[in-house]
């Protein structure tokens, strides 16, 4: 059933398989008919469709989350891949279904990942915040919900599993900064790096297509995060209360900025830290994802968050061709002298009609 994955899809393609519907939304046009715009999904990408009207009318209901069997065809719209949906029939044998085809999933090893965060963790020399920290990764409930969660819905490391890859990776970010720069308290911006977005344990509901939940939507995953690393510290005996200030403040100011949902900017070393760790993961992954998204283009789709489309095709190491200049090579002597010549030259040129000019052009 399943045949064909949406990073195989090109401008032309006919489609002819299954997805899961991962978004969904009934338009009007001008003259008051309807049509459907959606998101179809697999394991390997998400690919945005249409329903026109006669299509949408002969289309019995379907609704996010569900499996459905796609004839198409792939054509662009602006520079972004759409498929021009021609029929689409919800699958009601969910056994003719394997799961695995359509989730997404971390491409990395969860198991080790985790251990590594652990390792993290116990070599902190801080004892409050090493107790803080295994009181949250020892929890079988919590870490089992902590592996599986998504670190974002579209931009990045959104599938399951992304949380704590991009958790680690902000982590090690921080452990890197803080042993080339003395003054930064390690164990206060590794604690903050691995607590930073744990709200979004329960920000995010992830199952075959990753959606907010309730709780999410009122409150985001900032201002939970902050609920529930104060509750933890609390039952923490002589937490030191400058401790618990400088910890918290990571955790609110994050993003940075207030406009960016930040309830305070970051002003301490450590927040300023994880700040810029957490953004560069989060614009690297999204940027990991466009290359997914398009493995067979030079340039990405626009991508709203970067504000520009990127360019995706790698610099490869070629080797030098006879002739060239090598790292470590003597350098072109006489060259250096003729160009050194030739810009002392253009000074005394410069100097010269300068002083033609007429000043009263300066103003």
């Amino acid at each position: 059933m399943k045949n064909q994955y949406v990073s195989e899809l090109t401008n032309g393609s006919i489609i002819n398989s299954a997805f899961v519907v991962s978004k969904k939304q009934i338009s009007q046009k001008k003259d008051g008919s309807s049509y459907c715009r959606l998101e179809l999904q697999d394991k390997s990408g998400k690919i945005k469709g249409v329903l026109w009207t006669e299509t949408l009318e002969r289309t019995k209901d379907f609704q996010v989350g569900d499996y459905v069997f796609v004839r198409g065809e792939v054509s662009l719209y602006g520079d972004e891949l759409q498929a021009n949906i021609l029929t689409l029939q919800k699958i009601q044998d969910l056994k003719k279904v394997d799961l695995s085809d359509f989730i997404r999933t971390c491409p990395k090893d969860v198991k080790e990942m985790f251990s590594r965060l652990l390792s993290l963790i116990r070599s902190m020399k801080n004892p409050f915040l090493r107790d803080l920290l295994l009181k949250f990764f020892l929890d079988e409930s919590f870490s089992d919900s902590f592996k599986k969660a998504a670190a974002a819905i579209t931009y990045h490391h959104s599938y399951s599993g992304g949380l704590l890859e991009h958790t680690l990776s902000v982590c090690e970010t921080c452990d890197h900064m803080a042993a080339k720069y003395s003054n930064v308290n390690r164990d206060l911006a590794l604690a903050g790096a691995i607590l930073h977005d744990i709200g979004k344990v329960h920000e995010y509901k992830v199952g075959v297509v990753i959606e907010m939940t309730d709780e999410g939507k009122l409150l985001g995953h900032i201002a939970m995060g902050h609920q529930m690393v104060a509750e933890k510290i609390n039952e923490i005996e002589f937490f030191p209360a400058d401790l618990r200030t400088h910890l918290l403040h990571i955790l609110l100011s994050h993003h940075g900025q207030k406009e960016w949902g930040s309830p305070r900017c970051p002003q301490t070393l450590e927040a300023f830290l994880v700040y810029h760790a957490d953004t560069l993961d989060a614009d690297i992954g999204s940027f990991n994802l466009l290359i997914d998204e398009s493995p067979n283009s030079d340039w990405s789709r626009y991508a709203r968050n970067f504000e520009r489309r990127v360019y995706l095709k790698f610099v490869s190491d070629q080797p030098y061709k006879e002739g060239d200049t090598e790292v470590g090579s003597e350098p072109d002597v006489e060259s250096h002298r003729v160009n050194d010549h030739w810009s002392e030259e253009k000074d005394r040129l410069f100097v010269l009609d300068n002083n033609s000019s007429d000043n009263s052009s300066q103003y």
